[in-house]
């Protein structure tokens, strides 16, 4: 199953299993984006290096700690 596709429960699973990092979610949401975003305009703006740092910086302890998310204007 590719990480995008987990839900947070599971993704959250994997970030305190060790299994995955915050840090691989948003490099698996980003490589997602990019290869469907041309064809469907989602996305106005990103930003990946700030995504990319908080991941680093992520708490996985915390409720939501560590999920990406997109905000939609």
């Amino acid at each position: 199953m590719s990480l995008f596709s987990l839900s947070v429960s599971e993704l959250q699973a994997r970030f305190r299993s060790g299994e995955v990092t915050p840090l691989d979610a948003v490099d698996a949401l980003e490589a997602r984006i990019a290869a469907v975003d041309g064809g469907i305009s989602g996305y106005l703006n990103r930003n990946v290096e700030a995504a990319r740092e908080a991941a680093r910086n992520a708490d996985v302890s915390l409720p939501l700690g560590g999920g990406p998310i997109a905000l939609k204007d």
